[in-house]
C-alpha cells in the first residue's frame, strides 16, 4: 500500500484493530492526517509502524482513546516532546515508539503500570532516569531504552520485576553498579 492514509477511515467509528505497518503511507500530523481517528473509539491496537512517510509529531488526541492496549508507530518520521496525556492510556500493554525522532521526557509513562512491553529505542529523549524509572511495573516483560541518551544511575528495582525477561539499556550515559 502506498500513498495517504484515506479520511474515509473516519466512518469505521467501530473498528478496533487498525493495523497498516510495513507500507509506504504518508500523514503529515501537523497538517491533520490523522485526525479522523478520534472518532474511532473503540480502537485497541493501532500499528503504523514502519511507514517512513508519517510524519509530524505524537497527536495529543491519541490520548483520547482509552481503550488503546497497543500503540506501534515504531520506524516512523514522528519527531518532538511526547504529550504529557499520553499517561491518560493506563489500558496500554504494548508501546512501540523506537526508531523515530521523540525527544525530552518520558515521565508521563510512569503512569501506564500495565505495560508488558516497551520499545523506546533510538530516540533523542536525553532525560534522566532516577529511582522512579519504571518503578512498580510488576508485569514488565521487554524494556529497551538504548541509544536513547538517558543519564543518571541504573534503578535497581529494575533488577526485581518478575517478569522482566529483556533489558537493553546500552548506549546511554548510565553510571553505577549492577547489583550483586
Amino acid at each position: 500500500l502506498s500513498g495517504k492514509i484515506p479520511l474515509d477511515f473516519a466512518h469505521l467509528t467501530k473498528m478496533k484493530k487498525l493495523r497498516l505497518e510495513r507500507n509506504q503511507l504518508s500523514a503529515n500530523t501537523i497538517e491533520g492526517d490523522l485526525d479522523f481517528m478520534t472518532e474511532m473509539k473503540s480502537l485497541y491496537r493501532l500499528s503504523l509502524g514502519f511507514n517512513a512517510g508519517i510524519a509530524g509529531t505524537l497527536p495529543d488526541f491519541v490520548s483520547n482513546l482509552s481503550n488503546l492496549q497497543v500503540l506501534s508507530l515504531s520506524n516512523t518520521g514522528l519527531h518532538g516532546i511526547l504529550p504529557p496525556s499520553l499517561s491518560k492510556l493506563i489500558k496500554l500493554k504494548v508501546l512501540s515508539l523506537d526508531d523515530c525522532a521523540f525527544e525530552g521526557s518520558v515521565d508521563m509513562i510512569k503512569k501506564l503500570l500495565d505495560l508488558t512491553h516497551v520499545y523506546l529505542e533510538d530516540n533523542l529523549f536525553n532525560d534522566t532516569i532516577d529511582d522512579s524509572f519504571f518503578a512498580g511495573f510488576e508485569t514488565l516483560v521487554h524494556l529497551d531504552i538504548s541509544n536513547c541518551s538517558f543519564s543518571g544511575s541504573v534503578p535497581g528495582h529494575l533488577f526485581n520485576l518478575p517478569q522482566l525477561e529483556v533489558l537493553d539499556m546500552n548506549m546511554n550515559n548510565l553510571s553505577g553498579e549492577l547489583p550483586a
